[in-house]
């Protein structure tokens, strides 16, 4: 195909999904379908239809020492290319493949691995990065790994029923936590999915989709060193446990999951911001309470001098049609 990759472009942009389901149909010669796939990448430009990269590319342009192929997995491009996951990666110069089409993951899990490199899902638990970069960020999380020890613990007791683990991550450097994956359950857009199917099994969910997530944070973000103060401060803190919450709610969107409880998300950020304009939501107001207010305020706005009547005296009483 060398020399002729508009035209190959072309051809997969028609027939690109047939080439996928046959990788998961044809074991005989799953590897040499899989020279042909084309998939979008951060390497890519994205902006362009015609923008692909294959994985014989992404294996020339990997970093020394690179054991893995990274991947991410979205319901768009957008999505896949905001996520908080790829944060660090992308800083680092690591190339991720983009899986924004429903059958992309199953592709790549019934490959394992290709050119005997494994493919490495970005949002799973298990997730590294090269030898070089993995040394170099491990002895950056060191001091923070005992300094953070009491969040943790506050955390995991604050969100019981939530949170299975926490950790500290390297892997954002703009958001403050991000909830990852099992290494061997579904990502957050493999279980969207799965949960659109119409046969789709509640054990097998229960079983690849625990309840209970892996929250990761980000121990050098302004929100999680509050937190870290506020815990130290008071181990009961009831305000720390109100933020903790809203950092959930908030990592559970960024991170591509399904929200089973959005009444519960929706109150708890209409509390945040009626706190933050010190309103009272215990009770709402009679129809007479609004007539008054109403009235109070166009009283107001009667009575204030009318800011154009005062230009025109300042200016003479020109208008837009006079000419200086």
């Amino acid at each position: 195909l060398s020399g002729k990759e508009g035209i190959y472009t072309q051809f997969w942009k028609a027939h690109g999904k047939m080439i996928k389901f046959g990788i998961l149909e044809d074991e005989q010669n799953r590897d040499r379908l899989a020279k042909l796939l084309l998939f979008k990448s951060s390497k890519c430009n994205t902006s362009n239809s015609d923008s692909f990269m294959s994985l014989d590319g992404y294996v020339s342009r990997m970093k020394p020492k690179q054991e893995y192929i990274y991947y991410h997995s979205g319901e768009s491009l957008d999505q896949v290319q905001q996520s908080p996951f790829l944060e660090t990666l992308l800083e680092l110069g690591y190339e991720v493949i983009y899986l924004t089409e429903v059958i992309d993951e199953h592709v790549l899990q019934y490959l394992a691995d290709y050119d005997g490199l494994k493919f490495m899902a970005a949002s799973k638990e298990n997730f590294k990065f090269a030898e070089d970069d993995h040394k170099m960020l491990k002895k950056k999380m060191k001091r923070a790994k005992t300094a953070f020890k009491p969040l943790k613990k506050f955390i995991t007791s604050a969100l019981p029923e939530k949170v299975s683990k926490v950790k500290l991550s390297a892997r954002m450097t703009k958001s403050p936590c991000v909830l990852s994956t099992l290494q061997f359950g579904y990502s957050a857009h493999m279980e969207l999915v799965t949960r659109a199917q119409a046969y789709h099994d509640p054990d097998t969910m229960r079983m690849m989709v625990p309840k209970e997530k892996i929250m990761e944070i980000n121990p050098f973000h302004p929100l999680t060193l509050k937190l870290l103060d506020l815990v130290l401060d008071d181990p009961l803190s009831d305000r720390a446990k109100a933020l903790v919450e809203h950092m959930y709610d908030a990592a559970l969107v960024s991170s591509g999951y399904f929200v089973s409880s959005p009444n519960e998300i929706a109150d708890r950020m209409t509390g945040l911001v009626a706190s933050e304009i010190d309103v009272d939501l215990t009770g709402l107001a009679s129809d007479e309470e609004i007539e008054t207010r109403v009235a109070s305020k166009s009283q107001s706005s009667e009575s204030a001098p009318d800011e154009n009547e005062n230009l025109d005296h300042e200016t003479g009483g020109f208008d837009d049609h006079d000419e200086l």
